[in-house]
């Protein structure tokens, strides 16, 4: 019963009471129906026999058949009366009327039923011959042990009555009983199903939005109109629905805005807001494979800060950090939306110009060159002037890799270093000459 469901748990419960009652109580009215109709009849059967007994008594006493013959036919007027007999006292037949199933012998005075052949009954009664005792002199006849007159017995009276009309009203009642406990229990049974249905429906609505919840669909809501407590858990699953769908969504935000935060930190340099230089190789090389497959043609800065270190040194870390956010602001200013600048590393800083000639990026170099200059770090009641030196190396089909871009760019940037600082020098690629 365990791995039933709750529709049949229900139909089990609700029938099971309803069947062993009907049942009970089918098997108790057909038991009394039937045992009612069979002392009708026996009781019926006696009460013609003992009205024709006395009836029969002048008859008999007289013998005057035709009397006898007449009250026979009388009785075979019922439509169950199968034969009537009336004997003397020595079991002479008098008259008969119908066909009889045998004759019976005799019984006692007081009468009694037996069983006939072909489904009948046979009733005996006595014909008791009625006299008036006089006893004036004390010669009373014989009587009975309570002392009432010993009546003389003149002869009986035997009906046979047929017994199919009454088991055919048998047949028909316990068939009207069956029927009506069948109607019974289809009545009971619909009525279950109802009531299941009324309870089973709403659970299995319920059900069915859990396991679409379970499976993610948190917009899902069921109708709450069952009434009662069932109502009353639509509507709480409904709030439920709503509560979780709520913290689904803030927390989805949360996760996106995580991983955004996320994903952005591990692309842009924390300090300054600038690319990385891991996010700023992957564009580097998307770039080269954009040049060797359409033959477009790009310039890579590399850029190192000048006096960085005196102001390190001189007024701490806090200070530099406060400086390379500052020169941030002031570059990204002056880059194109198109193009990429990253700060690589400590002082280093990297700028990528996309579909750019040499000559325009010479251009956007000293612009950047000419804005470092002339940008003044105060920091407290120090003012320093930072110069920065670049190195700008063509990206075409000679760069062969990543590796072989980048260290142009940074010759290039070392030999504006290390030959007069604050300047730009384009790197010479012998191959392209």
């Amino acid at each position: 019963m365990k791995r039933w469901s709750v529709k049949y748990r229900i139909l089990f419960l609700a029938m099971s009471p309803v069947v062993v009652i009907s049942t009970l109580l089918s098997i108790l009215v057909t038991i009394g129906g039937v045992t009612e109709m069979d002392g009708a009849l026996k009781t019926r059967g006696m009460a013609m026999a003992r009205q024709l007994a006395p009836a029969s008594e002048y008859g008999v006493f007289s013998g005057n058949r035709e009397i006898l013959q007449a009250l026979a036919q009388s009785v075979m007027k019922e439509s169950d009366t199968k034969a009537v007999i009336i004997t003397d006292d020595r079991s002479k037949i008098l008259a008969v009327s119908g066909r009889p199933s045998r004759i019976a012998g005799t019984g006692p005075d007081t009468g009694g039923i037996a069983a006939g052949e072909n489904d009948s009954l046979i009733f005996t009664a006595p014909i008791h011959r009625n006299e008036l005792e006089v006893d004036d002199y004390g010669l009373a006849g014989e009587t009975n042990h309570d002392g009432t007159p010993k009546k003389k017995v003149l002869g009986r009276v035997y009906v046979e009555l047929s017994t199919l009309p009454t088991l055919q009203r048998k047949n028909h009642f316990v068939a009207a009983s069956m029927a009506i406990g069948l109607f019974g229990l289809i009545g009971a049974l619909l009525l279950a199903l109802s009531m299941s249905r009324d309870v089973t429906g709403p659970l299995s609505r319920l059900l069915d939005a859990v396991t679409r919840m379970t499976q993610g669909n948190l917009d899902t809501r069921v109708a709450a109109d069952s009434g009662g407590e069932l109502e009353e858990l639509e509507n709480g699953f409904n709030h439920m629905a709503e509560k979780l769908q709520s913290a689904h969504t803030q927390m989805q935000q949360r996760i996106d805005e995580a991983t955004e935060l996320l994903s952005h930190q591990a692309s842009h340099d924390v300090l300054t807001g600038l690319v990385n230089r891991r996010e700023f190789e992957d564009r580097l090389k998307r770039a080269l494979v954009r040049t060797h497959e359409h033959g477009l043609e790009h310039a890579l800065c590399y850029m190192d800060l000048d006096q960085f270190k005196a102001v390190n040194d001189t007024c701490g870390h806090i200070a530099g950090d406060e400086l390379l956010r500052q020169l941030s602001l002031l570059l990204r200013t002056r880059v194109r939306e198109r193009d990429t600048l990253a700060r690589l590393g400590g002082d280093e800083f990297g700028l990528l110009l996309e579909c750019c000639r040499l000559e325009d990026a010479m251009v956007i170099a000293e612009e950047f060159r000419e804005a470092v200059t002339g940008f003044r770090f105060i920091w407290q009641d120090k003012v320093f002037s930072i110069g920065i030196s670049i190195g700008l190396a063509v990206i075409d089909r000679t760069n062969a890799n990543l590796i072989e871009a980048l260290s142009a760019a940074d010759s290039a940037c070392y030999t504006a270093k290390y030959g007069g600082r604050n300047r730009v020098h384009v790197y010479q690629n012998t191959a392209r000459m």
